[in-house]
C-alpha cells in the first residue's frame, strides 16, 4: 500500500470508531503534518478512563507510528516530543525495512508522572 491509501484507511476506520474496548475520543480525529509528512492523529479512551494518543506519519515510502498514553488532560510535554522529531536518514541505510529514522529530545523514563508509556525517543547518539 502507498501512503496515501494507508493514511485514507486509518482516517476511515478511526471515523467508524468501530473498535468498541477503546473508542475514539469524538473531534479528536485532526489531519497532522510533521518535517514535511503528511500524517493524522486521533485518541481514544480504556476502560479504566486513560487517554492514548494515536499519532501516524507517512512520507518518502516511510512510514512513522507515535503513542502516548496519560491520565487527565493532554500533557504540553507530549507536543513537545512530537514537535521535535526530524527526517534525519533514509531507512533503506541502516536496514529497517522501511520504517525510517527519526531524531527528537532525549527523553528519561520520567518525562512528566502523567505520562503511561514511558519510553525514550530516538536520538542520534542512539544510532
Amino acid at each position: 500500500m502507498d501512503c496515501e491509501t494507508t493514511l485514507a484507511d486509518l482516517w476511515d476506520k478511526a471515523q467508524s470508531n468501530s473498535v468498541q474496548r477503546e473508542p475514539v475520543v469524538p473531534e479528536s480525529l485532526i489531519e497532522v503534518s510533521l518535517s514535511g509528512l503528511r500524517g493524522l492523529e486521533y485518541q481514544t479512551t480504556t476502560p479504566a478512563g486513560e487517554r492514548i494518543l494515536h499519532r501516524f506519519h507517512c512520507g518518502n515510502k516511510l512510514f512513522y507510528i507515535f503513542s502516548a498514553g496519560y491520565k487527565g488532560k493532554r500533557p504540553a510535554d507530549l507536543d513537545r516530543i512530537i514537535n521535535s522529531f526530524q527526517v534525519v536518514s533514509p531507512a533503506h541505510r541502516y536496514g529497517t525495512a522501511g520504517l525510517g529514522v527519526m531524531a527528537g529530545l532525549r527523553t528519561s523514563s520520567t518525562v512528566t508522572k502523567d505520562v503511561i508509556g514511558r519510553k525514550r525517543a530516538l536520538t542520534l547518539s542512539d544510532l
